[in-house]
């Protein structure tokens, strides 16, 4: 596999997902900064509060990252409700319209994009206490479905084969790029090596698929005929 050469500085924003922490986005932050990004490993409190409240969290770390005039391309790499904290962030702070040459890509892995199947079940007199899983609700109405996508980030959406929490057809996004489904577990996506191979992949060529070796002067096209892990 051939190193990439980035044309100026990227980073990339990870955020985890319910019942997890930074530690889960460690093989990913780390495979992608071995290839030359840099990995800011965001984290929150997945059980406390609504994602309403992350999201503002994640819109003021964001910004600070979209404003440092010594980076040039910003990227987020999410797993499960991690992705759907970051669309609201960008989508409430406006910033792929105030900095649109630096909007990079945007890989989700096991994201409930129309909500999860499993919120129908652990609602009831619980739901006070867990807004989130209200929000994540497979209703039409919930705060999953009525959030507009990204304006100006290209999607690549990495879905677990074998997941009991997101199903393959949630995970979809009416404006994703790609689309690809690992062999796999919900939990175990992040950790899997041929899902760390596909989201750095997509991050370098904003596909998940390619044939190139090198990346381009502009940073646009990348690198690599990696192989796929067993």
């Amino acid at each position: 596999m051939a190193s990439p050469v980035l044309h100026g500085r990227q980073v990339v924003v990870l955020a985890h997902g319910l019942l997890a922490g930074r530690r889960s986005m460690r093989a990913l932050a780390s495979g992608l900064g071995a290839l030359g990004y840099e990995p800011i490993n965001w984290s929150y409190q997945s059980l406390r509060g609504s994602m309403v409240h992350h999201a503002a969290d994640l819109s003021v770390a964001l910004r600070d990252v979209f404003t440092d005039a010594t980076i040039d391309r910003v990227h987020l790499v999410t797993h499960s409700m991690g992705a759907i904290i970051a669309r609201m962030a960008l989508n409430r702070s406006r910033l792929e319209c105030e900095f649109g040459a630096k909007c990079g890509r945007f890989v989700m892995l096991a994201p409930p994009n129309a909500g999860s199947h499993l919120t129908r079940f652990l609602l009831g007199p619980l739901a006070c206490w867990f807004p989130q899983l209200a929000e994540l609700s497979t209703s039409p109405t919930s705060v999953v479905n009525q959030l507009p996508p990204p304006r100006r980030m290209q999607v690549g959406v990495i879905a677990a084969k074998r997941d009991f929490v997101v199903s393959v057809q949630a995970t979809h996004l009416t404006t994703q790029r790609d689309h690809v489904v690992v062999p796999t577990t919900h939990q175990r996506l992040v950790v899997h090596p041929e899902a760390i191979d596909l989201a750095v992949r997509f991050v370098a060529l904003g596909q998940f698929a390619g044939e190139s070796d090198t990346i381009n002067p502009s940073g646009d096209a990348a690198w690599m005929n990696r192989p796929k892990a067993a």
